[in-house]
């Protein structure tokens, strides 16, 4: 357990730091902004997840750091699209009003029900609290929304990086599609595909693997900036 969590802190501030280092790039910049901001749900769910791991950690303040987690585990995912979009130069569309309710508008709903205690609810596991399901209506609306955004975001960043002639580009976009399909499948089978074979828990390790995501996001955002560099 105190590997897990170790490995936890590590990766929050690896998270916070490539945050800054993104940001400090270009604050400007669209696939800059999503990318931080994509990050930023990773660290929170780092986070949270990281302070209700102890066993010993008293009830109420777990179930604060389990919401507060969730906040991260439960909007991550449109912030992948968000990052698709720009990336595959289609920011266009983040500015539309109707386009940023249909990314946000389950996830905010999700989260509320997270907050009001009626989404999961936590019990003692083998590593410390873990999270079961309370209904499983939207148990199965949150995978479909989860796998849905994840593949549509997927096929942007696939469709974008056949069409263009840019070497750079196409790099790029073999990076974004290894991570993320390690990713989406890693965490696929262990936030979905494992709880049925357990008990139904989920979301115990799935945060360690988004590092991966993470990392490709960053490496193409440096692509970015030394390309831009070139162009200009």
């Amino acid at each position: 357990m105190d590997l897990i969590l170790y490995f936890r802190v590590f990766i929050f501030f690896v998270d916070i730091a490539m945050i800054g280092y993104i940001l400090n790039k270009n604050s400007k910049s669209m696939l800059n902004i999503t990318c931080a901001l994509l990050i930023l749900s990773y660290a929170i769910w780092t986070f949270g997840a990281t302070l209700s791991l102890r066993p010993d950690i008293a009830v109420n303040n777990m179930i604060l750091f389990q919401n507060i987690s969730s906040i991260g585990w439960i909007s991550c995912v449109s912030f992948v699209l968000c990052f698709s979009l720009a990336f595959s130069k289609r920011e266009t569309l983040l500015k539309k009003k109707w386009v940023l309710i249909f990314i946000f508008i389950l996830p905010v709903i999700f989260i509320f029900k997270q907050w009001t205690s009626s989404f999961t609810f936590s019990v003692p596991g083998n590593i410390g609290w873990e999270i079961e399901w309370k209904d499983k209506f939207w148990e199965f609306l949150f995978h479909v929304y989860s796998i849905l955004f994840a593949l549509l975001s997927l096929y942007l960043i696939f469709r974008y990086g056949i069409q263009t002639n840019i070497k750079n580009k196409k790099k790029q976009f073999k990076t974004l599609i290894v991570t993320g399909i390690i990713c989406f499948l890693t965490g696929t089978i262990i936030e979905a595909i494992l709880p049925l074979f357990d008990n139904n828990i989920v979301l115990s390790t799935g945060d360690l693997f988004n590092l991966i995501s993470a990392c490709g996001i960053v490496y193409a955002i440096i692509k970015q900036c030394r390309l831009v560099k070139v162009l200009d």
